[in-house]
């Protein structure tokens, strides 16, 4: 049937059939772990960072490192609607089967 196997029909038979192409999974995995990354960097390289600063250097450059580690995560924060706008895009071209 046309849900079973859409490669045997063109899509605009299956949109006059009212069907959409759903993604595999492994298309929305190759999509969402990059994205999940981009959530995950920022405070694992914040760690390192302090874990490096901590053990190399004085109390004072770690005391100074914390304010600036706040101010850059505040950023990326800020920053992070372009991943929320990404993945909206991109949603929103899937269920169009652009």
């Amino acid at each position: 049937s046309l849900t079973e196997s859409p490669s045997l029909a063109s899509t605009d038979s299956m949109n006059a059939l009212g069907l959409r192409r759903v993604p595999k999974t492994v298309q929305l995995l190759a999509f969402m772990v990059p994205t999940f990354g981009i959530f995950l960097a920022n405070p694992i390289l914040s760690l390192v960072d302090t874990a490096s600063v901590g053990q190399f250097c004085s109390r004072k450059e770690l005391a100074a490192l914390g304010p600036g580690t706040a101010v850059c995560d505040m950023v990326v924060f800020l920053v992070n609607f372009l991943a929320v706008a990404t993945t909206s895009l991109f949603a929103s071209s899937i269920a169009r089967n652009e």
